[in-house]
């Protein structure tokens, strides 16, 4: 079966049979691995009224997996590299193993920037004077509020 695509052939043995969301005839049905779960797969193997096997598409060999052990069945379905979509495990993108040519972030450029601003601020840093506290406080609006006057009012009793 080299070269060809395997499929999952089922026939039931009587007119009619449904089983994991598919219909079945005495005639043989073939089922994309890709269009089936394992745990459907399973369930037409389970069941008595269906001949469950393997096939390729161009119907040169037929393998009836009813009745083998579930060991054989999955040595058979690894040979055949027939992989159901519910198997498919991706693997975690590992982002940070592609040099990119740009600085990750928190990286060496960020950590420089961050040393740089450290810098800066230490060598300009002076002590404050007593001017510029002064200048600061001149410019704070809550410093130069005026006192609210009274409205000369009596208030009602």
């Amino acid at each position: 079966m080299a070269g060809v695509t395997p499929m999952i052939r089922v026939r039931a043995l009587q007119p009619a049979r449904r089983r994991a969301g598919f219909s079945f005839g005495q005639t043989d049905a073939d089922i994309a691995p890709a269009e089936i779960t394992r745990d459907q797969f399973d369930q037409l193997l389970a069941d008595p009224q269906l001949v469950t096997g393997v096939a390729n598409a161009a119907d040169e060999g037929f393998v009836v997996l009813t009745g083998m052990s579930e060991d054989q069945i999955d040595e058979l379905l690894e040979a055949l590299d027939i992989v159901f979509p519910d198997e498919i495990v991706s693997e975690p993108l590992d982002v940070g193993s592609e040099d990119t040519g740009a600085p990750a972030a928190g990286g060496e450029a960020a950590g420089d920037l961050a040393a740089g601003a450290a810098g800066d601020q230490s060598t300009s840093a002076a002590p404050a004077s007593a001017e510029t506290s002064a200048d600061a406080a001149a410019v704070t609006p809550a410093a130069k509020a005026p006192a609210p006057k009274p409205s000369g009012r009596k208030p009602k009793n």
